[in-house]
This record gives structure tokens, sequence and C-alpha cells, in this order.
């Protein structure tokens, strides 16, 4: 996973807006609850899918900064997304926006050592895109 940074907010807003359709059409997609689902579905559900992973990624390799989450970092911060209000709002969509929203996941994986070079990357004046 890595932590890429987006110069316009408009366009991390959208990747937070794609990332939260792409989250839905997986759920069901993969959904145990709601069965026989048609396959012409299934199939728009991938279109769908496909199309968010590729418009993602083209926001993400123009961001000029990038940094690779190692799996130890990657579980530390799942573990504190999971119990932090905080962390779920924002980098648990899988965006931060500039300005609050960096300072606010900064000051909540400040205290976590393993977390050290995220904490160091993030500058309140970017928006970041967790993918």
């Amino acid at each position: 996973m890595r932590l890429f940074s987006v110069d316009r907010e408009d366009d991390a807003a959208q990747v937070r807006q794609l990332l939260a359709l792409n989250s839905e059409c997986v759920t069901l997609h993969w959904s145990k609850k709601i069965t026989n689902v048609p396959l012409s579905v299934l199939n728009a559900l991938g279109t769908v899918e496909n199309f968010v992973e590729e418009k993602v990624g083209s926001y993400c390799t123009a961001g000029s900064e990038i940094i690779e989450l190692n799996d130890d970092e990657e579980t530390s911060l799942f573990k504190m997304i999971r119990t932090h209000m905080g962390l779920k709002r924002t980098i648990g969509t899988g965006v931060i926006l500039r300005g609050k929203e960096v300072d606010e996941v900064k000051s909540i994986i400040a205290g976590a050592p393993e977390l050290v070079k995220i904490n160091n990357f993030l500058n309140s004046n970017k928006n970041y895109v967790l993918f």
C-alpha cells in the first residue's frame, strides 16, 4: 500500500467519492446476504471497479510524493483506524484533505512509533490518498 500526495483538493475529493463507490460495489459483488445477483449486474460492478481503480490510479500517479508502507506500518495503521473515529473519517476513507484532516491524523498517530514515517510524510498543505 502507498500513500500519495495529491495537489488539488478537488481531485482528492473525487478520489474519496470514487473509493466510496468502489467499496459499495465490492460489498454487493461479494455479498452473502444478497444472492442470485444476475451475471449482467456482476459484470457491471466489475466494470465500475475497474473504472475506479484506473481513475484513482491516474490521480495517484500524478502526485508528486509517494511513500510505500511496509506490512507492519499497514497493520498498525489499520488497527488505529478501527479504534479512532478521527482516522475512520479521514484516512479510513482512503483520503486525507489538507488542513484540519491532515492535522487530526498527525495528532492521532503521533504517539505510535511504528507510524513515524507516515507522520513525518504528512504536511498540512497537501492532500493524501492511501491506495
